[in-house]
């Protein structure tokens, strides 16, 4: 995965979620990775998502961290149902529900985006227009 795909996917958050903020920092998320008996320094592309505003009484929670590899893992098992999202992803036309699928997924259900498509045809049809 790319840092233009994941910036593609913090643009679909912040286009169309009122209540969460997501950025791609430019540095990767250094690690230790064993393989054997041995370590290995690994590094990957984290998504960063925030919630926007004030926070209400329930929300502990402001911060989320999607990694790469578990964006990478969840896009190969979407792809078993939907064979184009390989491609959408690609081309940097993912839909907002294939995102909040992908989000939901990699935080374990405990994220969830709930985001609405705004844009000007949505709201031509709200006036009759």
């Amino acid at each position: 995965m790319t840092f233009h795909q994941l910036a593609h996917i913090a643009d679909v958050i912040n286009a169309n979620s009122t209540c969460y903020n997501a950025i791609v920092p430019y540095v990767q998320n250094a690690y230790m990775q064993r393989r054997g008996k041995t370590l290995i320094p690994s590094s990957c592309l984290v998504l960063e998502i925030m919630v926007r505003g004030k926070t209400k009484n329930p929300i502990h929670r402001t911060a989320w961290k999607v990694y790469e590899k578990d964006i990478e893992s969840i896009i190969r098992k979407l792809e078993r149902k939907d064979a184009t999202i390989t491609t959408r992803l690609e081309q940097l036309a993912l839909s907002v529900h294939d995102v909040e699928v992908i989000v939901r997924r990699a935080t374990y259900n405990t994220l969830r985006l709930r985001m609405v498509p705004i844009g000007l045809e949505i709201l031509d049809n709200l006036h009759g227009g």
